[in-house]
């Protein structure tokens, strides 16, 4: 299953900046709007015509790799992404689609490093962390792809196939039921509303065959419904073994079949399909809303989704209603989440008493099986058991490895270890990459099971498929995924299947399997039955030997395998259930829990991080529906309406609902409240929210610094004073600034000269060098004579502490390089998103909640102003006493990296045994509007990368929390910093006392 669409990229950015390539968009912008109106095949003769002008055009090429992909021509897909990316590996769309169309050909040993590649280079370039997921879950590795799924899916809220990626792979990590079917619910309740159409010009196509049709209960009974199935897959998929004996099976007279084929291209299997039904709609090229009013106009009784989470559905759409009755069956087991789904297709066997804490959707209870299973194909069994030819026992799983759970992990090797010689098979599509077969053998010895006794293969094909079960005495089925397809195929070739029962679908169907089959002793409840039961079947050849012989007669006695029998139970279930609908007797009311409300925040945040708006602000209100009196959702809420300068309007609202918060809550409302009456100016009732919070308890330091820092904000404004010591010792100071404006330059030197004291008998001299010469000027300003502090600054930085200059030279007495904010570690590119404890930072920004005002901000776990033993330093100012670093050498490949080149050189010195620290009241001002030098962006990051060992796709949580305050200006700003962190840690000291 694929979670992503290819990358059109038209606009997409390869760095922070637009570069020559979009010079070439010129005439595809039409070529885009033609593809979104649906006329692929018109937007692949303008794109070829394009670019039989433009024959180098790596924008309009990978365009075409995209439409080709989109009406199914892979290999031609495939051929044009490999020209694109030969032709300019550098931009992100086409290396992303070359990484993907790799993976899909089970060359992830390619892909990977490539996607890593550009992950590092183009960190923002999301849609990249949804293929690498793929590709890693196609490997088997389900944790990480999961982890690289969610972060994908918050940077991209509203895309429906990130969503899809995440919720599909959801199913393959060890989650309980209930919080599987939680993910989906928060999916379906948040996501961007649909109406239906209205005015829409009516299709061509079959309508309502009744004028006079008024459909009652009695109607129901007596007339023939309309059936629509709808799905991607009415080809040559796995569905069609489930699909094909229930069509083939309706009976004309009581149903008429629509069906409704989501996908660009068809195949045999598609004929076949669409011969046996009333009405076959090819319906990929159509629009959503067209594809609504086309089935809308066909007076459906029941529509039937097919595809649920996985590829290339569009069920999001069934917040609408396309029929009176819609359901979701067949191929996909968790719930869809979604309300607006009437009912989901099971069986008594699946269904459990609190069923309604795992299906949105009311269980339609078929009496036998939930789905009826014919591979149509002549496969003939081999009598005798390989345990009688081999002798010895050989177990298998067959399938999808990113099933195999831990857990499953140590059934096995007890399985392996309490029966003699036996042996286990894992036969998998996955392992035609030979990264799967690494990883599953690096899963296999972590769980202490001998790989002396395990054989990994691929996947027999054709004719041999079936037959390769004839190899297996039994299959050990996955959970909490079960097999379905593949324990289908195992049972109907006679090889007995050991299934771990949960308590949902995903988790039931061997159990639904299994009992139909009328075995329901090889279902157990929890890993020590499921040993002892594979174990024991080891020493029961007998009952191996019978159930092959017995496998194909035991499909037909029942409706799993016997289509005319599923069929009329599944429409019998139908016209009760349409009965109900149209009588107002269909009631369901499901329990399915919600995700927890801090982890519900906790998206919220990270999709407001990613500047979607809209999308926090309904995760937000969806929190509230289920926790109305969240605080943190609340207080959410408000900090949206600080782009509008509501301030007051957001005071109210909190203060009106702080009583029903809870304690820790109702800190962080009203620490946020302090917030809002400074950007008021309110400094009075700021400092009574500040002596109420004084008297609450709070367990984080976190909030007890920010209360401090709040305090210092409303003291008298006092001016930054000079020491009282006289400074006898003399210090020449050597400002250095790459910047190739000299305007620039000499405003810089001027803010610096007028802001910063120079004590008597100091000497501060200041030079410009080029941004692209800049090591060259480094390097001789470090060899220099006469230089006791060499201070490199760049362009995006202005001084504010009068006392700068003494400040930088005295705490240079006490390290060798000092700056402004940095880690005590660099296990990552983005450090200044490492844990808040591990940085340590003092500057301040334009502020972008109130015009012409700053922002302060502060970051580390105490309130010390020097932070020693870091690991890096930003860049954009560094201080150095030349004779101490002068033999710390530049990377020489990093100039045009941004800041990448100081850093680096931080770190190395820093590596080498110096002392770096942070001084946290410099009074740096950082201006975020000033581009600096990043030519080589791509480059410097690949390469320190490299050098540091970095994956971009490790799973690192990312830590944005700042303390910070606004101010008029940055002289205050500035005197704020130096009051908090002289006086703070006493205050700090004496609340912690009081409070414990």
């Amino acid at each position: 299953m694929n979670p992503f669409q290819f990358v059109a990229g038209l606009f997409q950015r390869s760095g922070k900046k637009a570069d020559v390539r979009f010079d070439k968009t010129a005439g595809l912008e039409t070529v885009i709007e033609i593809k979104n109106r649906g006329d692929i095949h018109g937007a692949i003769g303008q794109l070829q015509t394009h670019l039989k002008v433009d024959p180098y055009n790596v924008v309009a090429r990978t365009l075409l790799g995209v439409c080709q992909a989109d009406v199914g021509d892979l290999v031609a897909a495939r051929a044009t992404f490999e020209l694109a990316y030969s032709l300019d590996d550098t931009y992100i769309p086409a290396v992303a689609n070359y990484a993907r169309m790799l993976a899909d050909a089970r060359r992830s040993q390619e892909a990977l490093p490539i996607l890593r590649h550009a992950k590092i280079c183009d960190p923002d370039f999301l849609t990249l962390d949804a293929i690498c997921a793929a590709a890693l879950r196609n490997n088997g590795d389900a944790v990480t792809a999961q982890y690289l799924c969610l972060r994908g899916w918050l940077a991209n809220f509203d895309g429906l196939r990130f969503a899809n990626g995440y919720l599909f792979n959801s199913g393959y990590v060890e989650l309980d039921g209930a919080n599987l079917a939680a993910e989906h619910r928060f999916w379906a309740e948040t996501l961007v509303h649909i109406s239906s159409p209205e005015d829409e010009e009516e299709p061509p196509g079959i309508v309502g065959s009744s004028e006079d049709e008024s459909i009652t209960e009695i109607n129901v009974i007596g007339r023939k419904i309309r059936i629509g199935y709808w799905s991607p897959d009415f080809r040559q998929h796995s569905v069609r073994y489930f699909f094909r004996p229930l069509l083939e099976n309706h009976d004309r007279d009581r149903v008429e079949v629509f069906l409704y084929h989501d996908f660009p291209t068809e195949d045999a299997q598609t004929e076949l399909m669409c011969n046996a039904c009333d009405h076959f709609f090819p319906v990929c090229g159509l629009n959503d809303s067209a594809l609504y009013t086309l089935v809308h106009s066909h007076h459906l009784d029941v529509i039937v989704e097919l595809a649920g989470q996985s590829s290339y559905n569009r069920a999001s759409l069934l917040q609408q209603c396309f029929a009176t009755v819609q359901l979701s069956a067949l191929g996909y087991p968790p719930t869809m989440g979604m309300e607006n789904i009437d009912a989901k297709l099971l069986d008594r066997h699946v269904v459990t008493d609190d069923s309604s804490r795992y299906y949105a959707e009311a269980p339609l209870i078929l009496p036998t099986s939930f789905w009826c299973f014919d591979p149509m194909e002549d496969a003939p069994i081999n009598p005798e058991p390989p345990v009688e030819r081999n002798g010895f026992l050989t177990y298998g799983c067959v399938g999808n490895i990113a099933k195999i759970t831990d857990d499953v992990l140590q059934c096995w090797k007890r399985i392996l270890e309490q029966v003699p010689k036996s042996r286990l098979l894992i036969r998998s599509v996955s392992f035609e990459d030979s990264a799967a077969e690494d990883f599953i053998q690096a899963r296999l010895a972590a769980a202490g099971i001998s790989l002396s006794a395990v054989d990994v293969c691929k996947p027999k094909m054709g004719q041999e498929f079936l037959g390769s079960y004839n190899e297996i005495d039994v299959i050990l089925d996955t959970f909490p995924y079960n097999g379905g397809t593949t324990t289908c195929f195992a049972t109907y070739m006679g090889v007995p299947v050991v299934s771990w029962a949960g308590n949902s679908l995903i988790s039931r169907m061997g159990l639904s399997i299994l009992t139909n089959l009328g075995v329901p002793e090889l279902v157990v409840q929890d890993g020590h039955a499921y040993t002892e039961c594979a174990v024991r079947l080891a020493n029961n050849t007998v009952f191996l030997r019978q159930f092959r012989r017995e496998a194909r007669g035991l499909f037909q006695r029942t409706a799993l395998g016997n289509g005319k029998l599923f069929a009329r139970e599944f429409e019998d279930a139908c016209r009760e259930l349409l009965a109900k609908k149209l009588a107002g007797t269909f009631k369901y009311q499901h329990t399915i829990p919600p995700l927890p409300a801090n982890e519900i925040v906790r998206r919220a945040y990270a999709v407001l991080r990613y500047g979607q708006t809209d999308a926090a602000e309904r995760i937000a209100r969806h929190c509230l529906r289920h926790y109305p009196n969240s605080g943190s959702a609340h207080l959410l809420i408000t900090q949206l309406w600080t782009s509008e300068n509501r301030f007051e309007q957001a005071v109210e609202y909190l203060f009106t609902r702080l009583d029903s918060f809870s304690e820790p809550e109702q800190v962080s409302v009203l620490i946020y409240v302090t917030r809002l009456h400074l950007l008021l100016g309110n400094k009075d009732q700021a400092e009574r929210a500040i002596n109420r919070l004084a008297s609450m308890v709070m367990e984080d330091s976190f909030d007890r610094m920010q209360v401090e820092l709040y305090r210092a904000a409303i003291t008298p404004e006092t001016p930054i004073q000079k020491p009282f010591q006289n400074i006898t010792n003399p210090c020449n100071s050597h400002i250095l600034i790459p910047c190739n404006s000299i305007e620039r330059f000499e405003c810089m030197r001027e803010q610096i000269s007028a802001n910063c004291y120079i004590p008597q008998g100091w000497s501060v001299s200041y030079q410009r060098c080029d941004e692209k010469g800049k090591i060259a000027a480094y390097n001789s300003a470090l060899r220099s004579k006469g230089i006791d502090v060499l201070i490199l600054v760049q362009k995006n930085i202005a001084l504010h502490n009068p006392m700068f200059l003494t400040e930088v030279a005295t705490t240079l007495e006490r390290c060798d390089m000092l700056g402004f904010a940095g880690a005590k570690r660099w296990s990552r590119m983005e450090w200044r998103a490492d844990e808040f404890e591990h940085k340590a930072a003092g500057f301040m920004v334009e502020s972008t909640e109130k015009a012409g005002f700053v922002e302060l901000q502060l970051l580390g776990g105490d309130v010390k102003a020097v932070v020693e033993n870091m690991a890096v330093l930003d860049g954009s100012l560094l201080a150095v006493v030349p004779g101490r670093v002068h033999s710390v050498a530049f990377d020489d490949e990093l100039p045009g990296a941004g800041l990448l080149l100081e850093e680096d050189w931080s770190h190395a010195a820093s590596r080498s045994g110096l002392r770096l620290a942070v001084h946290r009241n410099l009074g740096v001002e950082l201006d975020r509007k000033a581009i600096l030098d990043d030519r080589n962006r791509a480059i410097g990051r690949a390469r320190c990368a490299e050098k540091m060992g970095w994956d971009p796709f490790a799973m690192v949580k990312d830590d944005h929390m700042t303390l910070s305050v606004i101010e008029e200006n940055a002289a205050r700003a500035a005197a704020v910093s130096q009051t908090f962190l002289l006086d703070g840690e006493t205050a700090l000291n004496a609340m912690s006392i009081s409070q414990s």
